[in-house]
């Protein structure tokens, strides 16, 4: 039931649902990258 009521809610606050994805895409764009650059320095030694 919570779930749907978040969805039913959702059109209520798309402006922090928006924001929220965008913060947590820039978080996870940037441990990627700088998991992949830590790789690339481990293996370039």
């Amino acid at each position: 039931m919570i779930p749907a009521e978040r969805i039913r809610g959702h059109s209520s606050k798309p402006r922090l649902d928006n924001r929220v994805l965008y913060l947590a895409m820039i978080a996870a764009f940037i441990g990627v990258t700088l998991f992949a650059v830590y790789m690339f320095f481990l293996f370039n030694e």
